[in-house]
């Protein structure tokens, strides 16, 4: 864990959380599959880990339909 410039995060609400550390190359496995990513620590409640947009990107392209719902 590495002390970093205090920077703002936004998260699903829209609100913002502080972050001050990360965890480079921080290595996990999920369903089988083995990722190493660089992940921001911030204060969260209910969750122990969340892989944001960051992460998502490193996936390559991904496309989906979107659909209204009423």
């Amino acid at each position: 864990m590495d002390l970093i410039a205090m920077q703002a995060v936004t998260i699903a609400d829209g609100n913002q959380l502080q972050c001050q550390y990360i965890c480079k190359q921080f290595t996990g496995k999920m369903h089988g599959t083995k990722f190493v990513s660089d992940i921001l620590l911030i204060p969260l409640g209910g969750c122990d880990l969340v892989l944001g947009i960051q992460w998502l990107a490193t996936l390559g392209t991904i496309k989906w339909n979107e659909h209204s719902i009423r």
